[in-house]
């Protein structure tokens, strides 16, 4: 039935139900397009907070590395101390990590890699006389 039969009152009818029907799809699809980006700023700010345990991390092996060091040259246990402090910071970061981690594959892989402790003073040589 070709548009022009329809009479007056069917036609403004059928044209104020597809204004309401575009005026609500508009509100929908908006909603639809805020909760997408709640989901993706969601992501990004778990990635953000991974990215700040990384460089705390690092930091900490920096401290390590200083600390092995600082051993090594005047076999100072303040210094294995302070390596150990360090480890044991480095693992509690590391396990938060893991458990908010957004992949499940890394998460299988963290928990096959085994349980996680500081190994300064399992690791202290005993240095020839």
């Amino acid at each position: 039935m070709p548009l022009s039969r329809l009479g007056i009152r069917s036609s403004i009818y059928g044209g104020m139900s597809v204004l309401v029907l575009r005026g609500l799809a508009l509100p929908g699809h908006g909603i639809w397009n805020l909760t997408s980006i709640d989901s993706e700023v969601t992501r990004l700010s778990a990635l953000s907070d991974n990215n700040t345990r990384v460089l705390l991390i690092v930091g900490l092996m920096e401290a390590t590395r200083d600390a092995s060091l600082r051993y090594k040259v005047s076999a100072a246990p303040d210094a294995l101390r302070d390596g150990d402090a360090a480890d044991a910071q480095i693992v509690d970061l590391l396990q938060a990590a893991a458990a908010a981690t957004l992949s499940e594959q890394r998460r299988q892989t963290t928990s096959r890699s085994g349980p996680m402790s500081p190994c300064t003073t399992n690791c202290v040589v005993t240095l020839p006389s």
